[in-house]
């Protein structure tokens, strides 16, 4: 369900970047709910940010016109209302953050790659900030906050800042005729770590990897019984 979020918050940005007031999140939104609950939330929660990073008052109110039907859109599944607090819940849980693998931070001995993306982010934030869009600056240190407190945030991270990161080195490039290289390089570096997965045996490999799923319990559970 997760993937179905990684897509859905891509096309929420993209509408929220081409369109004063995009009623077409509100059917996003009610899809989204039912397909991947808690992160639905990212819909309204994505326009609010907007919201608040444009403040002039015809915007504001077709924007708070927006959010109600939005919201309204994420409660119309089976949990209805009780889904805006599903997230909060869940978080709330010490037990279930601290044993459950993909809610764990980023590590410089597991993920590094993480933490490298951070810093390169950071660094083409802080060379091209007047060239950032204010809103897309205040989604993408959100975002690097949330990759940073749990490492199932990092691909929605990337989802985030990638588009305005490749927009402001593209700039920093100068000339078109400069900007050549780092289209390049954009898709060259993608294809060489999809080429390395699949070398590894990490990408297009059939079947499930039962060394990381609990083997020996659902060995017990079959043998318990019903």
């Amino acid at each position: 369900p997760q993937l179905v979020s990684f897509a859905f918050t891509a096309a929420a940005l993209g509408w929220l970047d081409r369109r004063p007031a995009p009623w077409a999140l509100v059917p996003l939104a009610a899809v989204w709910a039912n397909l991947h609950g808690g992160e639905a939330l990212l819909a309204p929660g994505l326009l609010a940010l907007r919201a608040f990073s444009d403040p002039r008052p015809g915007m504001l109110r077709s924007r708070a016109l927006l959010l109600a039907a939005v919201l309204a859109a994420v409660c119309a599944n089976p949990a209805g209302w009780t889904l805006l607090a599903y997230p909060f819940r869940t978080v709330s849980d010490r037990a279930y953050m601290a044993n459950v693998r993909e809610w764990l931070p980023p590590s410089v001995a597991e993920t590094p790659e993480v933490l490298v993306a951070l810093a390169v982010g950071a660094v083409v934030a802080a060379a091209g900030r007047r060239r950032w869009p204010p809103a897309a600056l205040v989604e993408s240190a959100l975002f690097a906050f949330l990759a940073l407190t749990a490492r199932r945030h990092t691909p929605l991270f990337l989802v985030v800042a990638v588009p305005p990161a490749a927009r402001v080195v593209t700039a920093l490039a100068g000339a078109a005729a400069a900007a050549r290289p780092v289209r390049a390089v954009a898709a060259a570096v993608p294809a060489a770590v999809l080429a390395l997965a699949a070398w590894r045996g990490e990408a297009f490999r059939p079947g499930v990897r039962v060394d990381l799923y609990p083997a020996a319990a659902v060995a017990l559970l079959r043998d318990a019984g019903p």
